[in-house]
């Protein structure tokens, strides 16, 4: 009899001990995340999990967290776009019980369609290529209503005139699948320098002037150059001519970084 109740308390002390691992090992058992590269600017989320998932959450840039049910379902799926340029992904999920998963990775996503905006004097040039077809392109200053453009091409260039001031331009290109970039950028409208070149017989007169700033001008004389530091909006200024013929060329700086020229011959008798 001792030795059966000895026996019998060992066996209980197995079965406590058996019990306790397994409760152990489903306590620490938590949902499975993978990501799948779609490589094509899109990711997949899959979680996979013994137990329903509560919800689940993910976003780029530890910014603007997305939190979605889990319907009871212990398999997720989900697919998400990549964010333009090199984005960190977090993603947690959360079963029933309150066990977590975290996961994280780095993405990249090229633009597409890609969006180059260029400056070309008082002018602004916008580029776009696409790997496939561009459907349209619309553009619009500040907030004022878009233009449309039809383009059904990879490639389309646009000179776009720039107004006076400091404004914001707003490029939206769209390809045949109706993959979207929108680029913004803020712009400023100049003018070039006004110049005027006279002559009184014995000198030319150099008149130039400017709505910001007149940053210098240089001339040359019968092939001699000069230059001549101005920083102001407006100046007058003269300079002697040889005897016999002169050829005069003069260039005019603002400090937007546009020119001004005028050429021209005289003779002072």
């Amino acid at each position: 009899m001792l030795v059966f109740g000895v026996g019998l308390a060992g066996t209980g002390a197995y079965a406590l001990l058996k019990d306790n691992k397994k409760t152990t090992q489903e306590e620490v058992v938590k949902p499975t995340i993978t990501v799948e590269n779609n490589g094509d600017d899109t990711i997949t989320i899959n979680i996979k999990h013994k137990k329903q998932i509560s919800k689940y959450t993910y976003s780029w840039n530890g910014e603007n967290e997305q939190e979605l049910n889990g319907e009871g379902s212990a398999y997720i799926q989900k697919v998400i776009d990549i964010p333009i340029g090199t984005n960190n992904l977090k993603v947690t999920a959360i079963d029933v019980d309150g066990t977590q998963s975290e996961y994280e990775g780095k993405y990249v996503a090229e633009e597409d369609p890609k969006i180059t905006i260029d400056s070309e004097g008082t002018n602004i040039k916008a580029s776009i290529t696409g790997t496939n077809k561009i459907s349209y392109v619309t553009y619009r200053w500040d907030e004022e209503e878009e233009r449309k453009v039809e383009v059904g091409n990879t490639t389309y260039e646009q000179t776009i005139e720039i107004p006076k001031g400091l404004h914001t331009l707003t490029i939206v290109a769209v390809d045949i699948n109706n993959k979207t970039t929108t680029k913004q950028q803020e712009v400023k409208g100049v003018t070039k320098p006004k110049l005027d070149v006279k002559t009184d017989g014995k000198n030319f007169i150099i008149n130039a002037s400017d709505n910001e700033k007149i940053e210098k001008i240089e001339f040359t004389l019968n092939g001699q150059p000069y230059s001549l530091n101005v920083n102001k909006k407006e100046i007058q200024f003269s300079y002697p001519l040889v005897d016999g013929e002169n050829l005069i060329k003069v260039t005019v700086y603002n400090t937007d970084g546009l020119t001004a020229t005028f050429s021209a011959k005289c003779t002072k008798k």
